[in-house]
C-alpha cells in the first residue's frame, strides 16, 4: 500500500481501487441482481472477469462511492465477514462498506416487455443515466476512442435498449417519481452522429420531455459533441437542462488527434474548445469538460485545466480504466501517485474558480472531482 495513503479515509481507498481495480468473493454477490444493485452495460466494461453479474458500485463510507472495475489480479478484495461486506488488502480486513438497494423500478414495464432497466441506469445512490444512442459513428467508421468499448459491450451484453426516445426517457422518470427511489441528478449522454447538428436536438428533445415530467430544470449533466450550430447550446439551456458537457478526453494537441481519432476528424479540438467557451457563457458555472486521468503527463493535463478554468470551464476528471475490448485494452490504469497529485491541483483549481463537482459524491463514480473539491487528499 502507497504511504501517502490513510487507510481509514473512504476517498483515499476510491483513488486506490480506482487504480488498482477491485474483484469480489462470490459471498457478495448473492444479493446482486435482485436486492442489491446490479452493473447494467450501457456503454463500456471494464471487468476482466467472466462472472456477469456483478455490483455496479460499493459505498465506502461517508458518502464516498467507486464503480467496480473487476481485477482478478487486485490486492482489493471484497468478502463478507461477520455477516458484513467488508473490503480487504491483501487478506487484512480494511472496512465494512455497503451496497445500494436496487432500484424498484428496474422492472417496471414502460413498454410492452421492456422493463425501465433498458432505457434508464441509476449511477450510485440516485443518478438516472440515459445513454440515448448505443450505435457510434466513430466506431461504425473504424476511428473510435481508443478508451471506449461501446460497440463491443453492446454486443456482448445487449443489456440496455439500442435507443431510447424522448418518450421512453420520461416514462422511465415517471416510475423513479411513482417509486420513490432516490433521484438526485439526470444524465444524458450516447454514441456520436456524425451529423452533431442532428445528435445535438436529439438531445434537447430528450431533455424537454424529461423536464416537462419532473416539472422543473434538470441538475446533472449532458455529454455530447458539441452542435456545429452553436445556437442550439441557447436552445438546450432554454429547454431545461443546467450543465452540460464537451468533452476533450486529452488536453495535448497530437495526443487528442490519436486517442480521438473520430471526434478530431467530426469537428476538431480547437472547435470543441471554442464550443466550451460559448457554451461558458449561456451555461454560467455549469460547463465541463472531462480528462480521462492516466492518458497523458500531468504537466499537460494540468495545462488544459488552468487553460479552461481561465474561460469558466470546469475540468471533470473521470479515471482511466482499461476495457477488455478497447484499443487500450492492455495499458494500465493510472498509479496512486499520479492520482494524488491530480487530485490536489484539481482542489486548487475549484478552490480558486468556484467551480462544484459534477453530480453529487454518492452518484460520481469513477472521479475524484467531489473528494478533490473537498479536500480529502490536502
Amino acid at each position: 500500500m502507497n504511504p501517502k495513503l490513510d487507510f481509514t479515509n473512504p476517498a483515499h481507498l476510491k483513488l486506490a481501487l480506482l487504480s488498482e481495480g477491485m474483484r469480489f468473493d462470490s459471498s457478495v454477490l448473492k444479493k446482486i441482481g435482485h436486492l442489491q444493485k446490479e452493473k447494467i452495460r450501457s456503454y463500456n466494461n471494464s471487468d476482466y472477469t467472466d462472472i456477469v453479474t456483478v455490483p455496479q458500485e460499493v459505498h465506502l463510507g461517508d458518502g464516498v462511492v467507486v464503480g467496480t472495475h473487476w481485477r482478478d489480479e487486485s490486492p482489493w478484495q471484497f468478502k463478507e465477514d461477520n455477516g458484513k461486506i467488508t473490503l480487504f488488502y491483501n487478506n487484512n480486513a480494511i472496512t465494512a462498506v455497503d451496497i445500494f438497494d436496487r432500484p424498484k423500478y428496474y422492472d417496471l414495464e414502460i413498454a410492452e416487455g421492456m422493463p425501465a432497466r433498458r432505457v434508464g441506469v441509476t449511477l450510485g445512490r440516485g443518478a438516472v443515466s440515459f445513454f440515448m444512442r448505443e450505435n457510434c459513428t466513430y466506431w461504425n467508421r473504424g476511428m473510435p476512442c481508443k478508451f471506449c468499448s461501446l460497440a463491443p459491450t453492446q454486443k456482448t451484453f445487449n443489456e440496455t435498449e439500442n435507443y431510447k426516445t424522448p418518450d421512453l426517457m420520461a416514462k422511465v422518470i415517471e416510475k423513479v417519481l411513482e417509486c420513490g427511489d432516490e433521484l438526485h441528478h439526470i444524465q444524458f449522454s450516447g454514441g456520436s452522429d456524425w451529423d452533431h447538428d442532428n445528435e445535438f436536438r436529439e438531445y434537447i428533445e430528450a431533455v424537454s420531455a424529461v423536464s416537462t415530467v419532473l416539472g422543473r430544470r434538470i441538475d446533472g449533466n449532458l455529454i455530447t459533441m458539441p452542435p456545429r450550430d452553436l445556437s442550439l447550446i441557447d436552445e438546450a439551456y432554454n429547454r431545461g437542462m443546467n450543465h452540460i458537457s464537451f468533452n476533450l478526453e486529452v488536453w495535448d494537441p497530437k495526443l487528442f488527434d490519436y486517442v480521438c481519432p473520430g471526434k478530431a476528424e467530426s469537428y476538431g479540438r480547437e472547435r470543441i474548445i471554442e464550443a466550451l467557451e460559448y457554451a461558458a457563457t449561456i451555461f454560467k458555472n455549469g460547463t465541463y469538460t472531462t480528462t480521462v486521468g492516466g492518458l497523458e503527463s500531468l504537466k499537460t493535463m494540468f495545462e488544459g485545466w488552468e487553460y479552461l478554468a481561465s474561460k469558466g470551464i470546469a475540468p471533470a476528471f473521470n479515471i482511466f480504466h482499461p476495457n477488455p475490448k478497447s484499443v487500450f485494452r492492455k495499458k494500465q490504469a493510472p498509479s496512486i501517485d499520479y492520482l494524488l497529485e491530480a487530485a490536489r491541483f484539481q482542489h486548487e483549481i475549484y478552490q480558486a474558480y468556484g467551480f462544484e463537482a459534477l453530480l453529487c459524491k454518492s452518484c460520481n463514480r469513477n472521479a475524484l472531482d467531489n473528494e478533490a473539491k473537498e479536500g480529502y487528499f490536502n
